[in-house]
This record gives C-alpha cells, sequence and structure tokens, in this order.
C-alpha cells in the first residue's frame, strides 16, 4: 500500500493522493466527522480513515470479496491504481467507497427493520462462501454458555448480599423481589443454553456459522435516497453461529418497539425468507434472549461496579431493568419459546 503523509493543508494533501492513487478527477473534498466526502467527474465517494490497520485491512479484504461473490449490501471499494484496497494516511489506514445522499437507518421505522432483516440474512447466506484465511476470530456457543452460567453465579451472589448485608439498603430489598419475579427466567435460559450440548449427537454441532455482523442497529445501516439500503462497514465482524446475530438484532428491535411482538414477529418471518432457521438456532436464541439481562445489568453495577450513581437512581434503573426483563421474557418466549413448545 502507497504512504501519504499529512501536511498541514490536510484537505489539499489528500485531494493530490487521490488524483495520483486513483486516477480520480477531483472537483472537491471536505472533512466530516472522522471522513472525507469527495466530489469527482466520476461520482461523489466517501473517503474514510481507520486507526485498526490489522482489523481493517482484514475487513477490506472479506468487504470485497462479498462483493465480488454477489452481496450487494455493501458499497464498492475503490481500489487504487496498483490494485490495493485503501492506502496509509500518516498513522491510520484510508480506504474510499462509492456514496450515495440517504440517511442512517433507524429501528424505529418498520421498513427499516425489515430491510436491516433482509440484509443481514443476505450476509449470512453470502459469508458461507468465504475461505478460511478471511474468517475473523471465532465465537463458540460453549463461551456463550459459561458467560451466562458466570452471571448466573453473578445473581446468586448478588442475592446472598442483600439477604445477609447487615444493614440492608433499599436497593438490597427492591433486588430481592426482583430476585424472585426473573429467577425463573435465568434458570430457563441455563436449561435451554445447557441442552444444546447434550446427547450423542448435541444440536450445538449442527448450528449453522459464518461471518457475524455483531452490532447490529439501525446506525449500521445506510438508506440511499434512491431506495438502495447497505451495510456502513463490517468493523467487529467474527465467527460463529448466525443465532448470535439474529438475537441481537430481534434484541434491539424488542428495545426500540417497546418489545412488540408483532414487531419481532415480523422481524424475524422477514429474516427467515431469506435464511430459514433450525431449531438448534431457535434454542439459542431463546437461550440467550430470555436471560434478565436488565436486572443483572444494573445488579452488577451495584455490587460489583464503581457506584458512580446515587442510591435512588440504582432503584430507578433496577426497575426499568425489572420491567424490561419481564416484557423481553413475553417477548422472546412469542418468537422462539413457541417453535421450541416452551
Amino acid at each position: 500500500m502507497q504512504h501519504v503523509q499529512l501536511e498541514e493543508q490536510t484537505d489539499t494533501v489528500i485531494l493530490r493522493s487521490l488524483v495520483e492513487l486513483y486516477a480520480l478527477e477531483v472537483t472537491a473534498i471536505g472533512s466530516k466527522g472522522r471522513g472525507y466526502m469527495v466530489f469527482g467527474q466520476d461520482g461523489v465517494f466517501w473517503l474514510q480513515p481507520e486507526e485498526d490497520k490489522a482489523e481493517v485491512v482484514a475487513m477490506l479484504q472479506r468487504w470485497d470479496h462479498l462483493y465480488a461473490i454477489g452481496f450487494k449490501g455493501l458499497t464498492p471499494l475503490q481500489a487504487t491504481i496498483d490494485g490495493d484496497l485503501g492506502f496509509y494516511l500518516d498513522d491510520h489506514i484510508a480506504y474510499l467507497r462509492g456514496f450515495s445522499p440517504g440517511r442512517v437507518g433507524e429501528l424505529t421505522l418498520r421498513e427499516d427493520v425489515m430491510r436491516t432483516a433482509k440484509l443481514l440474512a443476505q450476509l449470512h447466506v453470502c459469508s458461507r462462501e468465504l475461505p478460511r484465511a478471511l474468517w475473523p476470530e471465532p465465537v463458540e456457543i460453549e463461551d456463550i454458555g459459561n458467560l451466562h452460567v458466570s452471571r448466573q453465579a453473578d445473581m446468586s451472589l448478588f442475592k446472598k448480599m442483600a439477604t445477609h448485608r447487615l444493614y440492608p439498603t433499599a436497593f438490597d430489598g427492591l433486588f430481592l423481589e426482583a430476585y424472585d419475579v426473573i429467577a425463573h427466567n435465568a434458570a430457563e435460559s441455563l436449561e435451554v443454553l445447557a441442552s444444546l450440548n447434550r446427547g450423542n449427537i448435541p444440536l450445538a454441532r449442527a448450528i449453522p456459522v459464518g461471518l457475524l455482523k455483531q452490532s447490529c442497529r439501525g446506525a449500521d445501516l445506510w438508506v440511499a435516497d434512491d431506495g438502495n439500503v447497505c451495510l456502513r462497514h463490517l468493523k467487529g465482524a467474527a465467527w460463529g453461529p448466525f443465532a448470535l446475530d439474529v438475537v441481537t438484532f430481534l434484541d434491539n428491535v424488542g428495545y426500540y418497539s417497546e418489545w412488540s411482538q408483532a414487531t419481532g414477529q415480523r422481524a424475524l418471518a422477514c429474516y427467515e425468507k431469506v435464511r430459514p432457521l433450525e431449531r438448534g438456532e431457535f434454542q439459542l436464541i431463546y437461550g440467550i434472549g430470555v436471560f434478565p439481562k436488565g436486572t443483572w445489568d444494573v445488579a452488577y453495577e451495584y455490587y460489583k461496579g464503581n457506584r458512580r450513581q446515587d442510591e435512588l437512581q440504582f432503584i430507578l434503573e433496577l426497575r426499568l431493568g425489572l420491567d424490561r426483563d419481564i416484557a423481553a421474557g413475553d417477548f422472546w418466549r412469542w418468537l422462539a419459546g413457541v417453535e421450541l413448545g416452551l
């Protein structure tokens, strides 16, 4: 890759470099946020500098390969005249991609939810053709199970702390009440996740794996004015069960729709039109989704964290966390529990 050293006139240096490296006829360039809008005779482009060089190089290689094999949910990368997917810009790596006027996606909009579900499923299907050399770091189902076992151990410890404190706080009392409400959800989560690894042929071995987006938010989506939709990047990708992306996406959908079961079912149906889920995937989704994460998050910060808030704020957040867990429990039972006969 070519290396460009920035000077005082940053825009001028970048403009000259784009002309030399990409043979572009650039008419103007302007900084916007962490990147640059590039206006040329051949269209509008976006120049994005990134700090994590090794991760960015790997991301660009996956990006280019996925686009080449038919995944159109990414804008095409512009290669330099030497065939490189980017260049060194001072101590960063920068890459140039196409740009269309539009807006960031928003999961409060039903249409964007459906667009994201479809794109995510298409990404999963196409990623099966990625060569092993382009696979990112793996995420194992066993690690997911161990994480939830650890969180349940935390909850049991917090219960003991709240029960045996010499001078119980108001938060202790509320946490004990919350624990009684969500204990069943936690136990059910662990049981469902553990069942994936039982038997002579564990279901966990048959769960489809591939490239995971990991972050499945509206902000990861770009909706162009012409109606085209694409992912903004592939940063933070991993290799593991597709179901992990599905549960992350649906959890965001649930949050922004106030745990609307109808919205969640429509999103799941849209995903399954492209890639139907298997029973083991429903188990993994349900096991992760039904765990009372809202209560655990607040309790962990209170009992093991830095206590950056006062008691009243913690109490308020615990009430919100409990409300979230109750609504989310019903949400996941309708989306995945019914499929499992639970």
